[in-house]
């Protein structure tokens, strides 16, 4: 079921959908095109659309109404049952355990529930849960790795 999709990785790039499920494939394709906020796609007339592309460090959103794109640190949550995924997980909830807590809670919010490993996904070597990648500071597009107060080349 098409619906249910609504993470995709594609191009190297891990993508995923809220809203008028109906830009997701134009959307995708308007952020490989380079993204140019004139040409982001319309929402149908009542609706609204938010891709998200996820990173090392972060996502970033882009919305029929701000196209140029907003980053937000992880953990997040987006879509109508957000505030409810996202308290769950400031409660120690996984991902998936708050998206279920969503899906109880709020009536246009609903399963299957998909997980997708981003590090995995962008092809980065997983790191011990006291590392994190950064972006490093001279090199654009580069990361380093961080763990406590020192950091390595990724």
């Amino acid at each position: 079921d098409r619906s249910t999709k609504k993470i995709v990785v594609r191009d190297g790039q891990v993508f995923a959908f809220t809203g008028d499920f109906g830009v997701f494939e134009p959307a995708i394709a308007w952020f490989l095109a380079g993204h140019d906020p004139d040409k982001a796609p319309k929402a149908s007339k009542d609706g609204s659309w938010r891709l998200l592309v996820m990173g090392k460090n972060h996502l970033t959103s882009y919305t029929d109404t701000l196209p140029y794109g907003e980053p937000f640190p992880y953990p997040q949550a987006f879509g109508s049952g957000a505030n409810y995924a996202q308290t769950a997980m400031r409660l120690g909830k996984s991902a998936a355990a708050a998206v279920a807590v969503a899906v109880e809670m709020d009536v246009f919010t609903a399963g299957p529930i998909q997980v997708v490993d981003i590090a995995k996904a962008l092809g980065l070597a997983p790191l011990p849960e006291d590392q994190t990648y950064v972006p490093h500071p001279d090199k654009p597009g580069k990361f380093v790795v961080r763990q406590g107060k020192r950091e390595r080349a990724a």
